[in-house]
Formats: C-alpha cells, sequence, structure tokens
C-alpha cells in the first residue's frame, strides 16, 4: 500500500459553534447559527467529525435533542441521534459529526441552551486493504506523533468500508494497548492486516495536534 499522513490539527473547542443560546416555546427546530455554519449547515472547522455538546444550566433532561447530519466529507454517513437534554450541565452525543443540517428539540425548551463540538474527534477511514481480494499479509507500519496535550485510541474494522450500500461499520480498539488512550508519541503496526482503521480522538486541549503515518 502507499504511504498515507494525515495531520489532526485540531480546533478549539467551540461550545456555541452548531447554535448559540435559545429557547423555544414548543417542539421544533433550533436555528443553527453558530460560527461554524455557513448557509444553515454546520461543518467541523478542522475537518474532523466531531461529537456535539449541549450545555444548559436549566433541567431539560425532559427534553430530547435529535440531530441529523453526516460523520463523513463525501456525505455517505448519515447519522440521526436523539439526546437527552442536560440538567445544568453539558451532554454529549454518540456519534461523531462532520457536518449537521437540523438539531430538534421534542418540546418546549424554557431554559437558554446551547450547542458545539467538543474534544472528541475521529480521523477519517483510512484504507488498508485495498481490496476484498488483496491478501497481503505483509506488516503494515503505523507512527503517531503527538504535539501538545492529547488522548487517541487506534481503532480498526474488517467491514467493507467501500461498499456503497452499507456505510455501518463496527470499530474494535487495536490489539496493542500501548495504542489504547495513549497520550505520548508510539510506533506500532499491523501484522493480521484489517480492512481500514482509523483514530478515535479521545480528548485534547487546545493548540493539540495528532501527526499519522501509516506505512
Amino acid at each position: 500500500m502507499r504511504r498515507i499522513e494525515i495531520k489532526m490539527d485540531l480546533a478549539d473547542v467551540d461550545d456555541d459553534g452548531v447554535f448559540q443560546n435559545q429557547t423555544l416555546g414548543g417542539s421544533g427546530f433550533f436555528t443553527l447559527n453558530g460560527a461554524g455554519v455557513t448557509s444553515g449547515e454546520w461543518i467541523t472547522p478542522d475537518l474532523f467529525a466531531k461529537q456535539i455538546g449541549f450545555t444548559s444550566t436549566g433541567n431539560l433532561s425532559g427534553v430530547t435533542f435529535v440531530v441529523s447530519g453526516y460523520q463523513d466529507k463525501n456525505k455517505t454517513i448519515l447519522i440521526s441521534e436523539g439526546v437527552t437534554g442536560p440538567n445544568n450541565s453539558t451532554i454529549e452525543t454518540t456519534n461523531y459529526f462532520y457536518s449537521i443540517q437540523s438539531i430538534a428539540a421534542s418540546g418546549a425548551v424554557g431554559t437558554n441552551v446551547k450547542a458545539g463540538p467538543v474534544d472528541e474527534a475521529i480521523s477519517q477511514i483510512i484504507p488498508i486493504k485495498r481490496s476484498s481480494s488483496d491478501r497481503s499479509e505483509r506488516q503494515v507500519g503505523l507512527t503517531f506523533i503527538v504535539t501538545g496535550t492529547i488522548d487517541y485510541t487506534v481503532q480498526q474494522t474488517n467491514d467493507d468500508v467501500q461498499s456503497l450500500t452499507d456505510r455501518t461499520f463496527d470499530w474494535l480498539d487495536h490489539d496493542d494497548t500501548d495504542l489504547v488512550a495513549a497520550t505520548a508519541s508510539k510506533n506500532g503496526n499491523y501484522i493480521a492486516i484489517p480492512q481500514a482503521m482509523r483514530v478515535k480522538i479521545n480528548s485534547y486541549s487546545s493548540g493539540a495536534e495528532l501527526k499519522i503515518q501509516v506505512n
């Protein structure tokens, strides 16, 4: 396979980057008006899919927020996730969003709530096997260079990431525990080659960067 290098230069957390403080008189849609919104669509500022946080000082636990968008730039992985509203706290989506087209509330929102990307992200999918018929089992070398404060986990899948119809993939953490919740620069490898890999960012601080090299 050809050498791949990805630099994850992660944007600062922006807790109202999707929408700024809003209330709703009843069920309906929030207006996407954060700094990351263009023409009614939020797109992640650093081009890496992010989990989204909802923050409010009120008790909105009786309301469900439904986030609709895509995990990838090419809009092939559609996501619609419902999350329970916060109670004087911040709650986060489970899924990672590259873009968001709408966020709806199931009922009235009487206390201001805002939404934006948090400090958890994923890289794009990195195919390793060229096709399902690629039987090459040579070792694949991995290098991860950390700048700043960051916590990351390497994941892989044996699902067909080239499929045009099934865009749901099962991701498992790397078998090497040094590449799970890692905080420093690391070398690693794949001896049994998966179909594809990605890197999940568990947390990071302002100015953090992770360089991914796959050889």
